[in-house]
């Protein structure tokens, strides 16, 4: 998507400079693309899910459905997507990542 392109080229850009807060600078559009999108969805409806799958190319139908995944994949989930959650530094939101642990154990088959 354009949006996540643009922010790549921001990163790039601001990769190649020399200041003092560059680090963060870099950190921040990692954390923007991620938080953002993770809290947005939380209070999105069908409406808006159904408008972001035509922006990216989804399959409606596929959109639609209800996402099952093996135990593999969950456990991945699990220590990919919400241990980093769990620093409270980033995300304090404990509320959410119960409601995260609950959506994936209900999607492991």
């Amino acid at each position: 998507m354009k949006l996540n392109l643009i922010l790549n080229k921001l990163e790039e850009i601001s990769s190649k400079g020399n200041f003092t807060n560059k680090n963060n600078v870099i950190e921040a559009f990692s954390l923007a693309r991620k938080w953002g999108t993770r809290r947005a969805l939380t209070v999105s409806d069908k409406d808006d899910i159904q408008t972001l799958g035509y922006l990216v190319g989804a399959n409606v139908s596929e959109a639609n459905s209800e996402f099952k995944c093996d135990k593999n994949f969950g456990d991945d989930l699990k220590l990919n997507f919400l241990e980093p959650l769990k620093q409270k530094k980033y995300f304090p939101y404990e509320d959410m990542i119960h409601a995260y642990q609950r959506s994936i154990e209900t999607m492991i088959e």
